[in-house]
């Protein structure tokens, strides 16, 4: 990233200025704690209690960690856990629900982006508690990762993960079209050289998005390599509209008019046309790396992103556990969440 502070690590393109700023209206009501007696995850005596894991990792991501809870729930035969996906717009628009009628999940992980508008709407509570069970402190983690798990000066999120976006490059029709399948383009002198490669032979090879998945996430990694940022520096105004911003967007869309990208690309259509050989060059984020590494037809690379601008700069995200608020505080439950959570991370 440009630079790994929180700022500039939320920016989804609108998504984290409105987060922040629903946030800023939720007040300062006493948020719920946890129940006493409990030793924030470091163990579980209690009986035997089944525990439901809401999120929304509907690829590789999910797998492994369905993976982890089967490992759990095979060492810890009192501590059950259930894992629910859901596409993430189904997931916030469960969420809250659920935990309004009190039948929302024990644990649940969320995007740093989301957590200020969960909690101060009270949809999660807090739990340094976990954190001090765990030993966490800022220095193990990147600023932006560990910033963005508090609200108003407590923690409600535990870091998982770190998941930006990479470059993805189809090794098999590099090579076909007569470009080195071992050395993919770092600079934007490279980069066009190699679309106009390709464009030669026939192959767009560098699909635009129009969606904020990942279209939006190319546009701010290119915005920042650009030398802007997407807010100022108080979170007062958005500045994706600079010089920065314009020449961000102009890059993208010239793809599209020289020919290098089709028109109206489809959600997600870049990045399976990468899988079936017709596109070249996905800007993709790692939670595909274990999806292409299993492909047959189609030898798929992964390349940190290259150098457009001026400087580097890449989106990034974090996901995090967090404790949804229970109507009624089950207290061997919430600890068994929290030994549930302990153990995981």
């Amino acid at each position: 990233m440009s630079s790994l502070d929180r700022r500039r690590f939320l920016a989804l393109a609108g998504g984290a200025g409105s987060a922040l700023a629903l946030a800023a209206c939720g007040g300062t009501s006493k948020a719920p704690q946890a129940p006493a007696g409990g030793n924030g995850g470091a163990s579980y005596s209690g009986p035997k209690v089944t525990v439901a894991f809401w999120n929304g990792w509907t690829g590789s991501d999910g797998a492994t960690a369905q993976k982890m809870v089967d490992q759990f729930n095979a060492a810890n035969p009192n501590v059950q856990v259930k894992m629910n996906v859901f596409q993430w717009v189904d997931f916030f628009q469960k969420l809250p629900a659920a935990v309004q009628s009190g039948n929302g999940p024990d644990v649940a992980a969320m995007h740093i982006d989301d957590m200020p508008t969960q909690a101060a709407q009270q949809v999660i509570v807090p739990l340094d508690d976990v954190a001090s069970a765990l030993g966490l402190k800022a220095s193990d983690f990147a600023p932006a990762v560990w910033n963005g798990g508090e609200y108003q000066g407590k923690r409600y999120g535990i870091p998982i993960d770190v998941h930006n976006l990479g470059l993805f490059y189809n090794k098999t029709v590099m090579e076909k079209n007569g470009l080195d399948p071992n050395k993919p383009p770092t600079t934007k002198d490279e980069y066009m050289a190699a679309l106009d490669t390709l464009k030669g032979k026939g192959v767009q090879g560098s699909w635009v998005s129009p969606f904020q998945f990942t279209g939006g996430f190319q546009f701010e990694s290119l915005l920042w390599q650009f030398g802007g940022d997407v807010f100022s520096s108080d979170n007062s105004s958005a500045t994706w509209n600079s010089d920065a911003g314009v020449q961000a967007l102009t890059w993208m869309v010239d793809l599209v008019r020289n020919g290098y990208s089709p028109k109206n690309v489809g959600q997600d259509a870049d990045y399976i046309a990468l899988k079936n050989g017709r596109n070249v060059f996905n800007w993709q984020g790692i939670w595909q790396v274990n999806e292409v590494a299993a492909l047959k037809t189609y030898e798929i690379g992964t390349a940190p992103l290259p150098k457009i601008g001026s400087t580097g700069g890449v989106w990034g995200n974090s996901h995090q556990f967090v404790l949804p608020r229970k109507k009624q505080n089950d207290a061997d439950k919430t600890n068994a969440s929290r030994f549930f959570i302990n153990w995981f991370t």
